[in-house]
Formats: structure tokens, C-alpha cells, sequence
């Protein structure tokens, strides 16, 4: 095969382009590995300006211009420096680079003195004036200020838990900016924890006049003392700035974060160990998984709830239903308790005909608070969503199921020894008497013989009668017939029965 010198020619081309974003590629990926570092970053407060020192370290050698900023708040707002000598603000650096100091004239840019509020940033960034690095100094004391002051700290009366609102009041003579730390202790001393806040108060910093503001702050206090009743908590709360910190502890908390539960999650009344929640497990031991199959239309949908063993009682308003899949036409992941009805411990939803499910799995999903608001766990529930209809629900019909206790499949043999031992065996083959008798007379709840006086009171059938309820008891209760035959539910439409007339 033979190629022209034109085709060799863009061969080659195309192979240098490649070579060339390769390498540019590479390039950015090392240039990102081995960013510019600023280092031995120092700050001096002198009368009337601060010494700015650093040093920058960059094993790429590339040029850089350092930008300088100051803020008076704590870092919530920042401005360039106004420096000694004209433009050291903004510090071009070529390598080989050498030690970096200039100086700030503060007192052109601070709006009042003294302050305990300053921060100062430097800056990296490259020709394009991408930043590529930054460094920021400890809060800055200038003049002679004076520490913050927390007068005092307020907590609600009762028992409480979930998100506990809490506030405080705090001063500071020049007005700075002072950063807010929670601290919380089950028994109101050592050892003290960080508390966990709403994500808007995680890093709190505020100004705070000098007559004093009140600070609101929510402790998440179910996620740092989950399952806790304490009534010696207390909060302690802490205002710093560079001059100093005060603090100031609560009056004790009757903490109780004990939650309610989810008890159930499921298509009508069916128990979670019937409705795929957990594998089948069968007579060899084998766990088999399973998912429940609903028709899109008419079927019900039911959560409830009890309180924690020791908490407070749950709050229905606070209900909470999502499913991953569009219901009722509300996109996924929308509330769904409004469409529930609510009676005492239990939410139901049945699907109507206007608004079918979406053929295919749906996951539902249910989480409750108790009135201290003190959340559930998220319970999940997840089933598959086939064609159907409201007038054909798969538990309308009234199961019967028929128990047998007149079926003979074995031979029972019993034999007693000279010494009284008895012993007895059975073998797969019928032998004309019900197998259940049988096995009363082997554990002595039968005779084989029965005494005239026996005979006369019927002991026999009593006992036999008396079993078969017993048996009938124990069926019942572990599937969960009801009495009521109103269709809406698969227990009340399930029931067992000594005879095959009608059996399902």
C-alpha cells in the first residue's frame, strides 16, 4: 500500500496537533498538582500602619501579581489596601522570588478606631488575573479595644428537644464584628462539645452594638444527643473577636431527644413481614427477596406512627411523604401528606382512577416529628406498580383458607417396652386415622382406650375441639385476620376455616 507525500503531510499534522493538546493537557494537569504556595504569611500592628510580610513558593516558576485586601468585619465584606508606597497593592513577582514586605496604612482605610474585627488576605494571581492562591492573617487587634460580653443566655422552659431555639444577648464597646460559638454539656459542666447549628448559623459572625443585640441561634440538639433525657443540659454560649472571648452558660435544659417511629409503610394493611420489607424466609433456611405488585389504581397507601419508648408524643401536622416517582401528577420527591387522611396513628391515600401511579418500581418514603420535634428515622418502602384498575383489586376478594385436620398421610406406630418406655415412629403411608388424632395420642392429649367415664363426658372430643381452636387462635394471629369485611384491607378479607365448603 502506498501513500502521496499530501496525505503523509497531514498525517503528520494531525499527529503534532495531538501531541500538542496532549501536552497542553498535561500541562494544566501539573500547573493544577502544584498550585503557588504562600508562606511565613506575618502581620505587624504598629501606631499608625502594619508591616505586611510573606513569601511565595511556586516550582513552576511563572510570574504572579499578589493582591492585597483588608476587611473590617471579619471577612463578611473586603477592600485593596491603601499602602505606604503607591501601588504595593497589587505586587508583581517574577522568580527568582525573594521575600515580599510592604506596608498598610491602616488608618486611611479603617472607618473608626480601635478594632479587634481586621483580617488581611493576600492574594495570587496569575497574568490572566486568575486567582490560583490565597492567605488569610488571625482577626487583627488594632488600637486598644475591648473584648465582647455575653450578658446572657435564654432557653426555653419543659421539656424540649429537636431544633432548640436559643438566645442571647451581646455587647462589645466599639461595635466589631464578633464570631458566635455553641457549646453544649449533658450534665453543665466539663467536658463542653461544639453543637451542631442550622447550616445558615454554622459560621456565625455578626456586629453587635455596644447596648447589646440579641442573637438567635437553633441547636440541633437530636443530631449531638440523639435518644438523651437530661435535665441537667446546658448551652454555653461564646462571642470573640481579637481582643478576647466571654462566655456565658444556660440555666439546665430538660433535654429529651428521644424520637418517635415510623411503624409501618405499606400498601394497605398488609405487615411488613408480608409486603417485601424483609426476604421470605423458607423452610431450609434460604432468604428469598420479594417485591409486592399493586394495580396503578385503587390501591391504598398507609403509614403510621407511635412515639419513643420514653419520648414525647408525635406531632401528625408534622408528617412528612415522598415517593421517587411523579403521584397524584406532583413531580418526584414532592410533599404528599396532604393527600393522606389522617386518623389518630395512621395516614391512608387511596390512588384514584384520574391519577394512576406510573407503571414500574416506586420507592415511598415517610419521616414524623414528636411535638418537641425531634425527628423519625426515614422508614423506606419500595414496591412495583402494575396495570390495573379500582374495581379489580387484588384483595377484594374474601380468601378462605381451609385447615385440614382430618388428612392422613402417615402410619403412626406406638410401643411401650417392658420397663413403661414408650416410643414412637411414623411412616409416609396411610393408615386410615387422621394424623392430627395421632399426634395427640402421642403427646398424651388423647387415649387410645378411654376410661367408660371418659367416654361419658366426651374428654376426647373436648380436648380435640380445644387443640383446634387453640391452633386456629395461633393462625389467625400471625396473619392478622380481621372481622371486617369491607375490602379496603388484606387481613379483614383472609380467614381460616376446619372444612372445605367455600374454600379458596
Amino acid at each position: 500500500m502506498h501513500t502521496s507525500p499530501l496525505a503523509r503531510l497531514h498525517l503528520l499534522v494531525l499527529l503534532s496537533l495531538l501531541a500538542a493538546v496532549a501536552g497542553c493537557r498535561r500541562g494544566s494537569h501539573l500547573a493544577e498538582a502544584q498550585a503557588p504556595l504562600i508562606e511565613n504569611f506575618l502581620v505587624e500592628i504598629e501606631i499608625d500602619s502594619a508591616t505586611v510580610q510573606f513569601e511565595v513558593n511556586d516550582p513552576l516558576e511563572r510570574d504572579w501579581e499578589a493582591w492585597i485586601y483588608f476587611s473590617e468585619d471579619l471577612g463578611t465584606a473586603w477592600r485593596q489596601i491603601t499602602s505606604v508606597r503607591e501601588g504595593e497593592n497589587q505586587i508583581p513577582l517574577t522568580p527568582p522570588f525573594e521575600s515580599v514586605s510592604t506596608i498598610w496604612s491602616y488608618r486611611g482605610d479603617l472607618l473608626s478606631l480601635p478594632q479587634a474585627d481586621v483580617l488581611l488576605e493576600v492574594r495570587l494571581l496569575d497574568p490572566d488575573g486568575i486567582e490560583h492562591a490565597a492567605a488569610q492573617s488571625d482577626p487583627l487587634s488594632i488600637g486598644n479595644p475591648n473584648p465582647p460580653l455575653v450578658d446572657s443566655v435564654t432557653v426555653p422552659t419543659g421539656p424540649v428537644g429537636g431544633p432548640i431555639l436559643v438566645s442571647a444577648t451581646v455587647s462589645d464597646p466599639e461595635e466589631d464584628y464578633v464570631s458566635i460559638a455553641v457549646e453544649w454539656s449533658l450534665n453543665g459542666s466539663d467536658p463542653w462539645m461544639p453543637a451542631t447549628l442550622v447550616e445558615n448559623e454554622a459560621d456565625l459572625v455578626l456586629p453587635v452594638d455596644s447596648e447589646g443585640t440579641t442573637v438567635e441561634i437553633t441547636w440541633l440538639s437530636h443530631i449531638d444527643t440523639p435518644n438523651v433525657v437530661s435535665p441537667f443540659a446546658r448551652l454555653r454560649i461564646s462571642a470573640e473577636d481579637a481582643s478576647g472571648q466571654h462566655q456565658a452558660t444556660s440555666l439546665p435544659i430538660a433535654l429529651n431527644t428521644i424520637p418517635p417511629q415510623i411503624n409501618s409503610l405499606t400498601i394497605g394493611a398488609i405487615p411488613w413481614y408480608m409486603n417485601g420489607s424483609e426476604p421470605y424466609l423458607t423452610d431450609s433456611g434460604t432468604e428469598i427477596p420479594f417485591i409486592v405488585s399493586i394495580p396503578d389504581r385503587g390501591s391504598m397507601m398507609s403509614v403510621s406512627w407511635t412515639g419513643g419508648l420514653g419520648g414525647a408524643a408525635p406531632d401528625p401536622s408534622t408528617i412528612t411523604i415522598a415517593a421517587n416517582q411523579i403521584v397524584a401528577g406532583r413531580a418526584p420527591g414532592t410533599e404528599l401528606a396532604d393527600l393522606f387522611s389522617i386518623d389518630g396513628d395512621t395516614a391512608t391515600w387511596t390512588v384514584p382512577d384520574e391519577f394512576p401511579l406510573p407503571i414500574g418500581s416506586m420507592l415511598l418514603s415517610a419521616t414524623i416529628e414528636d411535638v418537641n420535634g425531634n425527628p423519625a428515622t426515614l422508614l423506606e418502602y419500595l414496591f412495583q406498580v402494575t396495570t390495573g384498575s379500582a374495581s379489580a383489586r387484588p384483595f377484594d376478594w374474601h380468601d378462605r383458607w381451609n385447615l385440614d385436620f382430618d388428612r392422613d398421610n402417615f402410619t403412626i406406630t406406638i410401643v411401650e417396652d417392658s420397663q413403661g418406655n414408650i416410643s414412637a415412629s411414623a411412616i409416609a403411608n396411610p393408615d386410615g386415622q387422621p394424623d392430627h388424632q395421632q399426634d395427640l395420642v402421642t403427646v398424651g392429649l388423647q387415649s387410645i382406650q378411654p376410661l367408660p367415664s371418659a367416654n361419658a363426658v366426651g374428654a376426647n372430643n373436648t380436648v380435640n375441639l380445644f387443640v383446634e381452636e387453640a391452633i386456629f387462635d395461633r393462625v389467625r394471629s400471625h396473619f392478622g385476620e380481621g372481622t371486617l369485611v369491607d375490602g379496603s384491607h388484606l387481613q379483614p378479607q383472609l380467614s381460616f376455616q376446619a372444612s372445605t365448603s367455600g374454600a379458596t
